[in-house]
């Protein structure tokens, strides 16, 4: 008896579980740095982990970075709208630091210490679909110490950094609303948004970014379908 209620107990901790994150590496090129007027290109490679076995459908997710020496936000992005299926999934993405953030104490830190530490933000929402109902979640990921190392060996022209410590987990933060609706619904509004995106295009053939989105969306449709 207390067996069965054990197992029982842990289904449902696992169904209602919260994604775990964590970065798997970053690359880090400074250029024309000798004028003291440098930009960066940063290089992404992180994994997002899904301990719950149904399907997870991501929306875009807000993503920034910011300077640990004054908590500024130096850069920002956005993520696609992806789905989840997978156990875990790994995602890669860019972020440009122009000019004006890379000041001189900066490029002395660089010089100086060989490190620059930076603190990575995301949010977003997702939707786990269940047998009758749908949980709509917030999710908030914060990674607080990205230390990025730089070789003294470097070049005058180019500078290249990577991640210190990898993988880096961080914290992840989700809160959920039950929405009871129909899983039939659901899928209806699903097909629904495909088909409304090309009520704004004109002409008899979408452009390829509007068509790959449709495609990827048309596979969230069929995914929670046959699911």
């Amino acid at each position: 008896m207390f067996v069965l209620m054990f197992i029982f107990v842990g289904r449902i901790n696992n169904r209602n579980s919260v994604p775990e994150f964590e970065v798997d590496s970053l690359s880090m090129k400074v250029y024309n740095n000798t004028e003291k007027l440098a930009t960066a290109d940063l290089n992404f490679t992180v994994t997002l982990k899904n301990k719950d076995e149904g399907l997870l459908s991501f929306n875009e997710m807000q993503v920034s970075l910011e300077y640990h020496q004054n908590d500024e936000i130096i850069s920002s992005t956005t993520l696609d709208a992806f789905l989840q299926d997978d156990k875990q999934r790994q995602i890669q993405f860019g972020m440009l630091i122009s000019a004006q953030y890379l000041r001189n104490e900066t490029m002395d830190s660089i010089y100086r210490d060989n490190v620059l530490r930076f603190g990575l933000q995301a949010q977003g929402h997702y939707v786990r679909p269940r047998d009758h109902y749908f949980d709509k979640c917030e999710i908030k990921l914060e990674c607080d110490d990205i230390g990025v190392g730089f070789s003294p060996e470097n070049n005058n022209s180019t500078i290249t950094g990577s991640l210190i410590v990898s993988p880096l987990p961080c914290k992840c933060k989700s809160e959920c609303n039950k929405k009871r609706y129909y899983r039939i619904a659901f899928i209806l509004v699903c097909y629904f948004k495909f088909l409304a995106m090309f009520v704004v295009v004109e002409g008899p053939v979408a452009p390829v970014p509007v068509a790959l989105v449709a495609l990827v969306r048309l596979g969230i449709c069929l995914r929670l379908t046959i699911s």
